[in-house]
């Protein structure tokens, strides 16, 4: 009996130590993730020019977010989990993450299917907090799973070099109203040759526009349609897939 009553005694010590702990605020606090929060949704619409600038195709594409973090090599925070959803919601899904708090923002772009030249571009990414004339720079190793015949072909893994600059606010119509988004310039270079990203970064919405200029002369643009719920947006407002 006497044994029984001191470990019942050990355990409510131990309770309340716990507790005396947590009220002094001496277990540090995670960065509150908002940007990127559960059950949001992204929606971009996607338009695609041949090198010669004439339009050849269009697309809408989702970006949802999910409540599951996940370590990521190599980097000392977390990735929560989110999925690119091509062709309107009825096509592929592309799982993959995001590096969301007080230091970076930073996305794997869509990369299913054709998209899959947005890989040896730079990634959206900004540091933060922003400021004009900011740099930085991001290197990625690509395997060769990622060649392809209608952007670049090689064998084994190509290091990927990006640098980034930013370039200050800007004001811009968009699907979301007139906002003012900070723009960074970001290039990439490698032994197949180099392509540039111009992002459109807003506090609220993250990335609102992404322009990319291809390696293979081509060009790429997400303009972000709207930032809400998972299935809010209505059906018609999406573009027709002609990827």
């Amino acid at each position: 009996m006497r044994n029984l009553i001191s470990i019942v005694t050990r355990l409510l010590l131990g309770l309340l130590s716990f507790a005396l702990m947590h009220c002094q605020g001496s277990a540090p606090a995670q960065a509150k993730k908002t940007l990127f929060s559960n059950h949001r949704q992204f929606i971009y619409t996607v338009t695609y020019l041949a090198p010669d600038s004439s339009l050849t195709k269009q697309d809408t594409v989702s970006f949802n977010c999910y409540d599951k973090d996940e370590p990521h090599r190599g980097i000392d925070f977390s990735q929560t989990l989110t999925a690119w959803h091509y062709a309107g919601n009825t096509g592929y899904t592309g799982f993959s993450g995001v590096l969301d708090n007080d230091t970076a923002i930073w996305i794997h772009p869509p990369r299913g299917g054709e998209y899959g030249i947005l890989e040896i571009n730079p990634y959206p990414y900004v540091q933060l907090p922003l400021r004009p004339r900011a740099e930085w720079d991001w290197n990625l190793e690509v395997g060769d799973w990622w060649s392809n015949k209608a952007w670049a072909t090689w064998r084994g893994s190509v290091l990927i070099k990006s640098h980034y600059q930013a370039l200050g606010p800007s004001t811009m119509n968009t699907p979301l109203g007139r906002l003012t988004c900070e723009r960074v310039l970001a290039k990439a270079t490698s032994r197949l040759g180099s392509s540039i990203l111009t992002i459109y970064y807003h506090p609220q919405y993250g990335f609102v526009q992404l322009n990319y200029q291809n390696i293979n002369g081509s060009f790429t643009e997400l303009k972000l349609l709207s930032a809400g719920s998972t299935n809010e947006l209505p059906q018609a407002a999406l573009l027709p897939h002609t990827f």
